[in-house]
């Protein structure tokens, strides 16, 4: 990455902070003028970001946050093309290297900036402290990998848990978009801070600190640190949205499309990022009301979203289960997850094991599914008997419960990876 840290270019951004605090605190009705100098100021400031980081382009905007949503200061998010690549990497397990190097090839960032965050009384940031929350937020997201190494795992790990017809469904990328909202969620500005949360935050800034922001950051995340307008735990809402979009798709899946229509329309109005809101509502577009279903009669929409839907299952089933003489489960698969556990010697093992077994539950489930259900055994040709299955189903899940306890000896404790609420790594 081509980086010019020079500091005449954060006093520069200090000055463009102090012109946009002025404004944002006008109370002049002038909205047209206001806009367009608050745009060209922030065009400004993506100029100079494009001299520091050489081979970036950003765009940023001040945004007029909706009373009832969470104050989040800074957010900065990569292009939807980037977010497409690693949802497609998610899906299909690739190494978090692989969604780490997507995540640092992406040269296009878009920043939206709480107009809060410009004329509250509650922080009465000044310019210094606003320019160390940019250049903090810029370090988070934009140089290091700590959030495409904690969106793969946490994805990952829930997606395992998901049943064969949403993992059938995630195969096609029209339906697949939706886990776009945990990432771009992960990006938001991360305020569950305690003051030793701040004081370790500020000791890994190297931006801050080798352009002399450290006080000014110190100063500025110990007031975020105090205000009871943020949100909670990081990990556990990349877990939560995770399973919230999976189970939207689930919802189409059932016919409950009404259900899963109003939960993301409700979301698009009521979310604080116009970006995340806009991917939101290109969303429900695409799947609800796209103009190609336009010449079909009112109330056939949900049919071809249906039909998509199985054609979808249907692929995946075909692939993973085979056509219609299905694979046979070899309870040798599950003794290997009994003797691998003792194996674990790292937080990678731990999930690559965890995958496995839930693939193997999930083959299970499928055949169980079948056999209850008279259409699905006209079709396919369960290999083993109900009994076989329950006795295989109770052995996965007691695997499941020994690998999530497990402890590898702390020899091989590596870098800490963060992991989703409830997994005991």
């Amino acid at each position: 990455m081509n980086i010019n840290l020079n500091k005449d270019k954060f006093k520069d951004i200090e000055s463009k902070f102090a012109a946009l605090k002025e404004l944002t605190n006008n109370n002049t009705n002038e909205y047209e003028y206001l806009h367009k100098r608050t745009t060209d100021i922030t065009n400004e400031i993506s100029s100079i970001l494009h001299e520091v980081f050489k081979d970036m382009t950003f765009d940023i905007s001040v945004v007029k946050r909706i009373d009832e949503t969470e104050l989040f200061i800074m957010s900065v998010f990569p292009e939807m093309s980037t977010i497409d690549k690693i949802i497609s990497a998610v899906i299909s397990n690739k190494p978090d290297s692989v969604i780490s190097e997507l995540w640092k090839k992406n040269t296009k960032w878009y920043i939206e900036i709480d107009d809060d965050t410009l004329k509250s009384k509650e922080f009465d940031f000044n310019e210094k402290e606003l320019t160390a929350l940019l250049l903090h937020e810029l370090g988070h997201v934009v140089v290091t990998n700590s959030i495409p190494s904690r969106i793969s795992t946490i994805m990952k790990y829930e997606i395992a848990k998901s049943n064969y017809t949403v993992k059938g469904l995630l195969n096609k990328g029209i339906f697949a978009k939706i886990l776009s909202l945990p990432i771009l969620d992960s990006c938001i500005s991360d305020k569950s801070r305690s003051m030793n949360n701040v004081k370790e935050e500020i000791k890994a800034d190297n931006f801050a600190r080798k352009m002399g922001y450290t006080n000014d950051l110190y100063s500025a995340l110990t007031k975020i640190s105090k205000s009871n307008k943020i949100r909670s735990n990081r990990d556990k809402d990349i877990s939560n949205i995770t399973n919230m979009s999976l189970n939207t798709l689930s919802q189409i899946q059932q016919r409950r499309d009404n259900i899963a229509r109003h939960t993301l329309i409700k979301l698009a109005e009521n979310c604080a990022s116009p970006y995340i809101s806009n991917i939101i509502t290109e969303y429900v577009h695409d799947i609800f009301e796209n103009e190609s279903y336009s010449k079909y009669p009112n109330g056939h929409k949900l049919e071809i979203m249906q039909e998509k839907m199985d054609n979808a299952i249907d692929e995946y089933v075909k692939e993973t289960f085979g056509v219609k003489d299905l694979k046979r489960i070899d309870p040798v698969s599950i003794d290997y997850i009994q003797v691998q556990i003792t194996s674990i010697k790292n937080e990678n093992d731990k999930m690559m094991l965890l995958t496995y077994a839930y693939s193997k539950l999930d083959m299970v489930n499928y055949y169980l599914d079948i056999l209850d259900n008279q259409k699905l055994s006209r079709r396919y040709n369960v290999p083993n008997s109900k009994e076989q299955l329950l006795l295989f189903k109770k052995r996965i899940n007691d695997c499941i419960v020994k690998i999530l306890a497990y402890k590898y000896p702390d020899k091989y404790k590596g870098v800490l990876i963060a992991w989703p609420t409830g997994y005991k790594g």
